[in-house]
């Protein structure tokens, strides 16, 4: 449980670790960013926002900590991750969708809705890796590393360490998504997420972005 209580504190700092402290024109970049996100939040339709450079897809995912696994996840999403549903095995579940973000508890079920902040910040699970500015880029010394192929896909590597957070990490991105994260702690504790199944463009039943009845919208 200990584990499982790091990595997932670790997890749940996504979207809010980095603060920007550039010069005027970074702010007025950061500023159109910000825009550009307000669109995508209260859009959800809106194609011209891509948090992936795929349509639609469904990834099963594993996480581990240090050689010992946590948890199974599958993500959900379309409109180019507009719409993103994450569920593990777990009961727990995750929507964001219209502005929010719904974390479900289903056993109890309890929910926690908050605004969705798809800040262009650093995210220790890079699910928005291609909506990070410059600025950001900049802070976390975020460097290609090469292409690799992952499950037959070409992947792009990148490396980038947070210095508030003392992580470093080395991401692949198969067209915007994380197909593999690997975090080392400052204790030199490495946390993996990683595909291990690809299905992109496929049917997705729309049921599946609808929040359970219990749910108060």
């Amino acid at each position: 449980m200990k584990y499982i209580y790091i990595i997932l504190t670790c997890f749940a700092l996504c979207f809010g670790a980095c603060k920007n402290n550039g010069a005027s024109s970074d702010k007025n970049s950061q500023d159109s960013a910000a825009k550009v996100l307000d669109s995508m939040k209260l859009d959800s339709i809106n194609p011209g926002i891509k948090r992936f450079e795929i349509e639609k897809g469904v990834m099963s995912m594993k996480s581990f900590f240090s050689n010992q696994l946590l948890l199974d996840r599958t993500i959900y999403f379309d409109r180019y991750g507009a719409r993103l549903v994450i569920m593990d095995e777990r009961k727990t579940s995750i929507y964001e969708m219209n502005g929010f973000k719904y974390i479900l508890h289903e056993n109890e079920k309890k929910v926690v809705k908050e605004r969705l902040t798809l800040e262009s910040n650093y995210d220790p699970q890079m699910l928005n890796a291609l909506l990070m500015t410059d600025t950001v880029k900049k802070e976390i010394s975020w460097t290609p590393d090469g292409e690799e192929e992952i499950l037959g896909r070409k992947c792009q590597k990148y490396l980038c360490h947070h210095n508030f957070l003392h992580l470093s990490t080395e991401v692949w991105l198969y067209k915007g998504f994380p197909v593999r994260v690997h975090t080392t702690d400052p204790q030199k504790n490495v946390s993996i997420t990683e595909c291990k199944k690809i299905d992109e463009n496929i049917t997705i039943d729309p049921s599946r972005f609808e929040l359970p009845s219990w749910v108060k919208k």
